[in-house]
């Protein structure tokens, strides 16, 4: 889906703009913001929580298809 970041998806640096990555709140979620571009070729800003999905085990990162919460 374009304008969207989904799990699963590929190349969203493509049409993507002031992509920014940071640690909020007091929990230190890691969440990926950046403006994308829609079909229609509006833009839209969205982000994404990578806790959602990725976590370090190990000290090396883990992707799951699964909610980890």
């Amino acid at each position: 889906m374009i304008g969207y970041f989904q799990w699963g998806g590929a190349d969203f640096s493509r049409t993507a703009e002031n992509v920014e990555f940071r640690i909020e709140g007091g929990d230190a979620v890691p969440v990926l913001h950046a403006t994308l571009r829609c079909s229609d070729g509006s833009t839209r800003v969205a982000d994404i929580n990578l806790a959602e999905r990725i976590e370090n085990i190990n000290g090396g990162f883990q992707f799951s298809k699964f909610l980890l919460y």
